[in-house]
């Protein structure tokens, strides 16, 4: 047996006993094993492949001849060279050098993609991410993979490493940034010296500043090639202190950053960024398998209990890893618990994990995320907005960083969703220093708890409770409440409790009220309701008032005089509105859609007949929505006063038509006048500069549009489908901002006009069923632009 000192001196053929070589190189003739095989490998060796060569001077170390076979055998290719003397210049033999290297390289990484068994799922990612990276073009490239804790990047990111890091010159991992940069004051240089060690060969160089680190990578990399894994990133000042522009770096070079921030790329300048998906169902099956039971199918006794947890895992990669690990060996009495005690006890390591993604952030931005955790999850993101800063919270920036953080996603109808173990972490967070007392939490969602907390006398001053359905908790049927009980109460939701019948709100209780969401409460007695908060006096913290879909007769708008969102939509009982003037001057939103506005005794401003005064009343208004009044037929000129207004619905309502005016509405951003008799638009329209989305869908009326309404400078979505014009006027392709032009089944619609490929941010034309036989020339020049509807 050979000793560690000696297995040293021969320059890595031998490296522990323990290692596998992965080539085996012998030579024949002396002018071979002298020039050829030493220059290929060392060749190898720079390429960190653990090379055996059979060499002379291992008889003078009198290595045992079967440690010697053994290690010849375990060898995962073989390389025998012959040769007569060997004439060819030197750039021939370093070219087929730089071949047979290149080639072993090649089946290496290969032959150990394919032994990771546990990559299961992640082979198309793996090659969308290799392919982003361009390999063929010459110049640097940045790119950045983001996604949750656990969410399997750093995974992603080591096998396109291993798959493309034979070209570099320079290739290194550099892991747990965060972490390191964080645990000393020299955390940053101690990361810059790791990726300059690999240049750099003498171990001892000093670097004392991280700008003296910075100077030093800029100096000494700029003619390697490198690939470099920036793993799970932070803060702006790591990108900057590892790979702060791509000039530091070689041409050719990659570098691959993963984050779960993705405003860092953003800022970085970063313009590729792959967001991590979870696992499918079935995907996440397999890897579980593998990893509790070694094989792709469980065992028979084992098969349901295994799908019931991977259900519970929803897809991350971490906590199937753990959890898969965890029941490796585990008896069947053991398998039973699992799926009961995980809907109990969220599982540590994956709380641990997703937990450092919510300590970064913000004192208010962690109120938000707590907020949809327990309350908002599945709500439309404008409504959320709404509910947000009705509580002085920045929610439209506060949710963008929660969406770029991967703590919440937004489909791609608007709403807000949420991974299950992030919504564990948020329940976790709010019961943490109070566990068995809910009376102490800050937020109640669970309807037990939200009866036990009931049955006390006071309640925490920042409570919110919310008794929307969720799935596994059925149908709510709680009947009466008595708010006196609950005299600190800030938040309150019992949206589509349909059977609550009464609530009791006694002299002094309500009185911090901000949020009051009846929304669905169809069985409510709103008028003793009403009669008991007209005994309260004002409101006057209240913000948020939600009756829509409710069986509410009558509202004094004067109990409620900071009013910013009043829900009033499908009221069809609604018999009396009171809006005594100035009351409303707060109010951001109106929703008062499906009222049947001529059988309601209206007072001051509010309804269809909006008064000259309705500028200074509602200065405040962002959104109004009158959708499906089949009684309003013509808006009054005040609505042209409101200034602030920024999103007009009035979809199904009678309206035939609008103010001439209405060009006034300069913050106006959405106009939908679908499903509407409208004939014809005023030309002010076309001044409403920064109007993004306008819907004029099924208005069959409606046969000729402005000749100016190219003037709509920041349009994005026009939709025109089932209209009876007969052109699009040519100025509409002066609209550089459009993304979305909809002309189906505009059938008396034949022609478009020539210069649309000036309408360069174009990616949907739907023309289907319309007269239009051929379109412009120019078209083709629009990239990624989807045409539906033409053959």
């Amino acid at each position: 047996m050979v000793s560690p000192n000696a297995k040293r001196k021969l320059k890595g053929c031998f490296v522990t006993r323990e290692t596998l070589y992965r080539q085996h190189v012998v030579g024949i003739g002396q002018e071979v094993r002298k020039s050829f095989l030493d220059h290929l490998y060392v060749a190898l060796q720079w390429q960190e492949i653990v090379t055996f060569k059979d060499d002379k001077n291992l008889t003078k170390l009198k290595i045992i001849k079967d440690d010697l076979f053994e290690s010849i055998e375990e060898s995962k290719f073989h390389i025998i060279i012959l040769s007569k003397p060997y004439a060819a210049s030197t750039w021939h033999e370093a070219k087929v050098i730089k071949r047979i290297v290149q080639k072993i390289s090649l089946e290496l990484r290969s032959t150990n993609l394919k032994a990771d068994e546990y990559l299961v799922g992640m082979e198309s990612r793996i090659r969308d991410i290799i392919s982003s990276l361009e390999m063929d073009v010459e110049d640097g490239r940045m790119i950045g993979i983001k996604g949750i804790g656990g969410g399997g990047k750093m995974t992603l990111a080591t096998a396109v490493f291993d798959k493309t890091c034979f070209p570099f010159e320079v290739k290194s991992i550099v892991g747990n940034i965060r972490e390191v940069s964080k645990s000393s004051m020299f955390g940053l240089q101690s990361l810059q010296k790791q990726v300059l060690s690999i240049v750099i060969k003498d171990i001892n160089f000093i670097i004392s500043s991280v700008r003296d680190g910075k100077s030093l990578m800029k100096k000494n990399l700029p003619g390697k090639k490198v690939l470099l894994v920036l793993d799970d990133m932070d803060h702006l000042d790591q990108l900057e202190a590892l790979a702060g522009e791509l000039n530091w770096f070689k041409g050719g070079s990659r570098i691959i950053i993963t984050t779960r921030d993705e405003q860092l790329l953003v800022a970085h300048g970063v313009k590729v960024i792959h967001d991590v998906t979870l696992l499918s169902q079935s995907d996440a099956t397999r890897v579980f398998n593998r990893y509790a039971f070694g094989k792709d199918i469980p065992i028979n006794m084992c098969k349901e209990l295994s799908l019931q947890v991977v259900h519970y895992v929803t897809g991350l990669p971490l906590t199937i890893k753990v959890l898969g690990s965890f029941l490796c060996g585990k008896d069947e009495l053991e398998w039973k618990d699992a799926p009961e005690r995980l809907k109990k006890i969220p599982l540590k390591e994956t709380l641990e994990k997703l937990e450092l993604s919510y300590t970064i952030l913000d004192h208010d931005y962690k109120d938000i995320f707590l907020d949809v955790a327990c309350l908002l999850e599945g709500w439309r993101k404008d409504d959320a907005i709404r509910e947000l800063e009705c509580c002085e919270l920045h929610a439209r920036i506060g949710l963008r960083v929660l969406e770029q953080r991967s703590l919440i996603t937004i489909t791609h109808n608007q709403e807000l969703g949420m991974h299950d173990h992030i919504q564990e972490l948020g329940w976790n967070m709010v019961r943490r220093l109070h566990p068995t007392k809910p009376i102490r939490h800050s937020r109640l969602w669970m309807r037990g708890e939200i009866e036990d907390v009931l049955t006390y006398k006071s309640v925490a001053a920042t409570i919110a409770i919310a008794t929307h359905t969720h799935p596994w908790l059925g149908k709510q049927d709680l009947t009466i409440l008595d708010c006196g009980l609950l005299p600190n109460l800030e938040k309150l939701n019992f949206s589509n409790c349909s059977d609550l019948v009464r609530l009791n709100t006694p002299h002094g209780s309500l009185r911090r009220l901000a949020q009051l969401d009846l929304n669905g409460c169809q069985s409510l007695d709103t008028v003793s309701f009403i009669k008991q908060l007209e005994m309260l006096q004002v409101l006057e913290d209240l913000v948020f008032l939600d009756f829509s879909h409710s069986s509410l007769t009558t509202l004094d708008c004067g109990l409620v005089p900071n009013l910013q969102k009043l829900n009033i939509e499908k009221c069809y009982q609604l018999v009396e509105l009171h809006v005594p003037i100035g009351c409303l001057r707060s109010l951001v939103y109106l929703d008062i859609g499906v009222v049947c506005f001529f059988e309601v005794k209206m007072y001051a401003v509010c309804g269809p007949h909006l008064q000259a005064s309705a500028a200074e009343e509602l200065g405040s208004l962002q959104v109004l929505n009158i959708h499906g009044c089949k009684n309003l037929k013509r808006l009054q000129s005040g609505i042209c006063g409101l200034r602030s207004l920024k999103h007009l619905n009035l979809v199904g309502s009678a309206i035939e038509e609008v103010p001439k005016d209405l060009g006034h509405l300069e913050s106006l951003e959405t106009l939908d006048l679908s499903s509407t008799p409208l004939k014809h638009l005023p030309n002010s329209i076309c001044k409403l500069k920064h109007l993004k989305t306008l819907h004029l869908a099924s208005c069959k009326d409606l046969k000729k549009l402005p000749k100016d309404l190219g003037l709509l400078e920041s349009l994005e979505e026009l939709s025109l489908q089932q209209c009876k014009i007969r052109d699009v006027p040519i100025s509409i392709c002066k609209l550089k901002h459009l993304r979305e032009l909809n002309l189906r089944c505009c059938d008396q619609l034949e022609r478009l006009p020539k210069k649309l490929r000036d309408l360069e941010r174009l990616k949907e034309l739907n023309v289907y069923a319309t007269g239009i036989t051929h379109l412009p020339q120019s078209i083709s020049l629009l990239k990624g632009l989807k045409i539906v509807g033409f053959e």
